[in-house]
């Protein structure tokens, strides 16, 4: 397996080289373009949500329409709300596991926020996608989720999933404004986490990607789930031939208009290229939080948990 072949301009070169060494094939990628698939849910207002999940996480993406509530309720760890773009406003209103924890909080466009577990609704006050991250062990959800059949059994390559190991969860939500983090050098992206759960969002780019300097690359034990929020993009997929011809797949090239998800398993060499003209944009979700991206100084924005770095 190659290294990490990451161009001269892109922070992660400051990683460590990877190369796999992943026991098992590597499973399929999935891909789910939001505008070709009938949603998991269809509210009385008119959202349409789509649930979609990778090993350790579920992704609830929503086409929130306003006067709509939607719930960020979690047993056992944090959840995340996200609400990209300048369009999405709402509510949310939480409860925790003591009676007197509580908390009401305004959610502005582009902001991330961390919901404690506990009980919790979100009344959407101006129409917008709203984007829901959960950790599988919410398994009531799991059912509902369109790749449900794909985790009959577990990736042998992904480990058993384990929280962030230094955190305490929140004592109420916590909300961050990505929407005003300035590009700055050597950083990587807008990375937030909770405990279950790593964002990135990056910022977004007009016009095609320079096809000279992608970036292909290999995870070894996680899945990356790829959320495009607007625009057009070719994921590119190649899967390392290894002893076994009958494990061998033929390259893939796969264009997709968003919104849409694709999921990446390990150990797949993957890299994703804008390709539409007008405003393109993607959003990174890893479960449990990468602790090579935590540990770049200066990335992680919310490394203090309850405030902006």
């Amino acid at each position: 397996m190659p290294p990490l072949m990451y161009p001269t301009a892109d922070p992660r070169r400051a990683l460590a080289t990877e190369s796999s060494e992943a026991s098992f094939p590597a499973r399929e990628p999935q891909f789910f373009e939001f505008g070709a698939i009938d949603p998991s849910e269809l509210s009385q207002h008119g959202s349409r949500t789509w649930l979609v999940r990778s090993q350790n996480l579920v992704v609830g993406y929503s086409e929130a329409c306003e006067g709509d509530t939607f719930d960020c309720s979690s047993s056992g760890d944090e959840m995340v709300v996200l609400l990209p773009g300048e369009g999405p406003r709402a509510t949310l209103v939480w409860r925790g596991d003591e009676r007197e924890a509580e908390a009401t909080i305004e959610l502005q466009p582009n902001t991330f926020t961390v919901v404690p577990p506990g009980t919790a609704t979100l009344s959407v006050s101006a129409a917008g996608p709203i984007v829901r991250v959960f950790s599988a062990g919410n398994t009531d959800l799991l059912s509902g989720c369109l790749n449900a059949s794909y985790y009959t059994i577990d990736d042998p390559n992904i480990p058993p999933f384990r929280p962030w190991s230094d955190a305490a969860p929140n004592s109420t939500p916590v909300s961050f404004d990505f929407g005003t983090v300035e590009p700055a050098p050597g950083r990587f992206g807008r990375i937030y986490r909770s405990d279950s759960a790593m964002v990135n969002v990056f910022y977004p780019q007009h016009g095609p990607r320079d096809p000279s300097a992608l970036s292909p690359h290999v995870h070894d034990s996680f899945d990356q789930i790829s959320l495009q929020i607007h625009g057009e993009f070719v994921h590119h997929v190649r899967t390392s031939w290894g002893p076994d011809s009958g494990n061998w797949r033929p390259d893939e090239h796969r264009l997709c208009t968003g919104p849409s998800i694709v999921i990446f398993p390990p150990p797949l060499i993957h890299t994703s290229q804008a390709t539409g003209l007008a405003l393109n944009q993607l959003v990174d979700i890893f479960g449990p939080p990468r602790a090579d991206f935590a540990g770049q100084p200066g990335w992680l924005l919310n490394a203090h948990g309850d405030t902006d770095e």
